[in-house]
């Protein structure tokens, strides 16, 4: 796994990753613009055809009255699949570019904030779905609070069947996702059903390609780091795992698991939080999502590597007890920064709110 060991300047730092492929040109090749819609759902396409139809349907076929344009955007070079499965669906609100080469699955995500005409987006992959509510409770959401920088929303885990094979929460509460600590966790929201602010997804550099394979979830709690964001705890989407899911990313030499022990360890230091919890809260995530064990869940994302990968041991009875009280006492310690935007723990919240103690 290449990522770099970010210090907590890195990860509040803005880093131009647009200019990566600034000259490399997405072409029209079918359909027109919408003119100022309220959102833009940018479908992400590389090669295959297996969903995408299904995709696409999902994002057109929403119970809403708002404006909203549906943009596919093809990372494939020279193959015209997905452009044949796009060329045969007759809606004013659909259009397709081609990228003249590739660009990576990061740049292609970054690509579709550049060409998303909306205030507004959201990217969907190839094989995934949106639940036909998506558009219209996360517009209603969004009115609540403007200006927010995104709002993050939870799906269920389908499998190449559309059984669904884990579930997430789906309890409805809409909250300010100020806590950092909390990311630790478990991700706040990702780019997995989620609305962004264009203006505040360009402003903040988009994704870092160095942060492959989870740059949306470190790009996610840089932008809550630096401006407002909202979670919705409500199922609005489906994201399905199945065995082609590596053929839409062609980076390669990247794992899952090495990057959740990066993630981790980084942001716990960032944090300043001690060695041990981080060491326990590496394996309690890894932990949680063997939970998701069908041989569907694992095929596209090679969960049977972790222990291998990271030395990964469960967590024995004293240890969770252990980590359970030293969880409770970091959130209890969680200070708010200037404004409640920045919320750290540990020396990092002395520093940053301007205080000597707590």
């Amino acid at each position: 796994m290449k990522v770099k060991d970010f210090s907590a300047l890195d990860f509040l730092k803005t880093r131009n990753n647009f200019k990566q492929f600034q000259d490399v040109k997405s072409i029209l090749k079918h359909g027109t613009r919408m003119v100022n819609p309220e959102l833009s759902i940018m479908i992400l396409a590389y090669k295959r055809t297996d969903f995408i139809q299904e995709a696409i349907m999902s994002a057109l076929n929403q119970i809403t009255e708002h404006r909203y344009e549906v943009v596919v955007v093809d990372n494939s070079e020279e193959d015209n699949a997905v452009y044949g499965v796009v060329s045969n669906i007759d809606d004013p609100r659909l259009s397709y570019y081609k990228n003249e080469r590739n660009i990576t699955t990061t740049g292609n995500m970054n690509r579709c904030a550049e060409l998303a005409e909306g205030e507004y987006f959201t990217v969907l992959c190839d094989d995934d779905v949106l639940l036909p509510n998506f558009v219209e409770e996360m517009l209603n959401k969004i009115s609540l609070v403007p200006g927010c920088a995104a709002v993050g929303s939870k799906f269920d885990y389908i499998d190449e069947n559309g059984n669904i094979i884990a579930e997430g929460y789906n309890r409805g509460e809409f909250y300010h996702a100020k806590s950092v600590f909390k990311w630790l966790l478990g991700y706040q929201f990702v780019l997995v059903g989620s609305v962004f602010s264009k203006k505040h997804f360009i402003e903040l550099g988009g994704l870092d390609p160095r942060t492959t394979p989870g740059p949306d979830a470190v790009f996610c709690l840089r932008l809550n780091i630096k401006h407002r964001c909202y979670i919705y705890n409500k199922v609005l989407s489906w994201y399905r795992v199945w065995g082609k899911m590596g053929s839409a990313i062609p980076e390669v030499g990247y794992d899952a698991a090495a990057f959740i022990k990066w993630f981790t360890g980084s942001l716990g230091k960032i944090l300043h939080l001690d060695a041990y919890f981080i060491e326990l809260n590496t394996r309690y995530l890894v932990m949680n999502y063997e939970v998701a064990s069908t041989e569907s869940f694992k095929a596209g994302c090679d969960w049977k590597q972790y222990n291998e990968i990271i030395g990964i041991k469960p967590l024995t009875e004293i240890e969770k007890d252990i980590y359970n009280q030293m969880r409770m006492i970091y959130l209890q310690r969680e200070a708010v920064g200037p404004g409640g935007e920045i919320c750290f723990v540990g020396d990092m919240a002395l520093k940053v709110c301007g205080k000597d103690s707590f």
